[in-house]
């Protein structure tokens, strides 16, 4: 138990020590959170719909992979 409590919080210290990561942390917390109100509005309003159906979950797993890409890659590539 120790052993997960330390790596939780080397992670931890990682995160915070780079902005970058801050960064795309926020950006998996908002669009994560769109996709989430997103998809129960759907529910919500047509009743045929599956929460979190299989084209929900798809969408958000490539969102976080292209947001990761951009905050851990393409950023790093190109200075604006």
């Amino acid at each position: 138990m120790n052993n997960i409590k330390n790596t939780l919080n080397n992670f931890y210290n990682l995160l915070k020590s780079d902005k970058d990561y801050d960064n795309l942390l926020r950006d998996l917390v908002k669009y994560t959170t769109f996709i989430i109100v997103i998809n129960l509005l759907f529910y919500i309003s047509k009743p045929n719909t599956v929460f979190f159906n299989s084209l929900f979950l798809d969408l958000e797993m490539f969102m976080i992979v292209a947001i990761s890409t951009y905050w851990l890659i393409i950023k790093k590539l190109i200075t604006f």
